[in-house]
């Protein structure tokens, strides 16, 4: 690994690995990991200020979402920032009360973790809230402060706000928002949790419930306290749908999966029904007659999953990527 001047925003320095089709950067000021593909260095090296702010916001947004910041494998990986990606997502400004959640997650996560120097919480919070600049970020400060959600202190430095306390207004207030944010966006995966499907979910499964203007939720991606159980049901409780996908491996039946399908239908969540073709035969008796979309591979699975689901639900409120 070499460090180098963040690609994006090329004062920061950032750490790359290098080869023969992009960079692999790690770069705090543009929201953590990405690989800059050669092809997209033009586009980079022509954004505007604001235009660097939303792809930083849009890289923190997927590498929080898939648990990136904690080093551990993950089936997604980073965002591939090719000609398309940069293309699509350099314009698409986030709503104000998106980038107000996503500064109140992050200052919280420093606040109750402590585990990043001063320069990089400040370049982590720029990213996480979309920013230009130092004095847009002050506004975030100013108006969580100003609604009693947090404490501050202020110096003489160019970067003046200090992050004295917490209160539980703010939490509640992040509580509420992704409750009905989740109620209108999300979609809830049920599936085998198996590296054979890495690819059905990265490849089908995320961009299907994406382009259908979701928000895809696996559990084992999601950091929370406790019970396993009882993420999954307050989880589902906070979906607009399920999808349930009965792919197995020789052992059977997942019976998780059956689980979560039945306790989605009880509560009237609309559940979708999906299984590889070559383990259909294993569904069980008591719902193989209930219409399941049969997939071949990530492709068939992906065109197949978005049509079902504006067929069911209709377009959702999210943007795609």
């Amino acid at each position: 690994m070499i460090t180098q001047p963040c690609p994006i925003w090329e004062a920061p320095p950032s750490l790359q690995e290098i080869d023969v089709s992009g960079s692999l950067c790690d770069s705090l000021r543009a929201g953590g990991r990405f690989q800059l593909m050669q092809k997209a260095v033009p586009l980079i090296q022509r954004l505007t200020e604001k235009q660097k702010a939303c792809l930083s916001y849009w890289i923190f947004d997927h590498n929080r979402r898939y648990r990136l910041f904690d080093a551990q494998p993950d089936p997604v990986g980073p965002p591939v920032l090719d000609k398309s990606w940069v293309e699509s997502h350099r314009d698409r400004v986030p709503p104000a009360t998106d980038r107000l959640l996503a500064f109140l997650r992050e200052l919280i996560h420093q606040h109750d973790t402590q585990e990043t120097e001063e320069t990089e919480d400040w370049d982590r919070l720029l990213a996480a809230s979309g920013c230009q600049n130092d004095g847009e970020l002050d506004e975030f400060w100013a108006y969580a402060t100003d609604q009693g959600w947090i404490r501050t202190s202020r110096s003489m430095g160019d970067r003046e706000w200090f992050l004295v306390s917490v209160d539980l207004a703010a939490r509640m207030y992040i509580e509420t928002q992704e409750r009905t944010e989740g109620q209108g966006r999300q979609g809830f995966v049920a599936m085998w949790f198996d590296p054979s499907l890495n690819d059905a979910f990265a490849q089908g499964f995320k961009p299907a419930i994406e382009a259908a203007g979701y928000a895809p939720y696996r559990v084992d991606q999601d950091h929370f306290l406790g019970k396993v159980d009882d993420r999954i049901i307050a989880a589902i409780r906070q979906s607009r749908f399920v999808v349930a996908d009965f792919t197995c491996g020789p052992e059977g039946a997942r019976g998780g999966v059956y689980y979560e399908a039945g306790f989605a239908q009880g509560l009237g969540i609309p559940v979708i029904y999906t299984c590889r073709h070559d383990c259909f035969p294993q569904v069980h008796f008591d719902t193989n007659h209930i219409n399941h979309l049969i997939w071949e591979d990530p492709g068939d699975l992906r065109s197949k999953l978005q049509v079902r689901i504006e067929a069911t639900l209709g377009r959702g409120p999210v943007e795609g990527p």
